[in-house]
């Protein structure tokens, strides 16, 4: 598994991990592979259109 402590303060993941429900814990799973996947299309268009200059 990779480590996700430098974006995630592990108190939160511990708040996650215990104080929710596998629902919200998958939910939470889901929002977060979405927001991944949002940032590197943007990142990536971004790279792309400076490299176009």
């Amino acid at each position: 598994m990779k480590d996700y402590s430098s974006s995630i303060d592990r108190e939160q993941l511990r708040r996650i991990k215990y104080n929710t429900t596998p629902e919200q814990r998958m939910n939470w799973l889901v929002d977060a592979g979405n927001f991944v996947m949002e940032s590197r299309k943007n990142w990536r268009n971004k790279s792309q259109k400076s490299k176009a200059g």
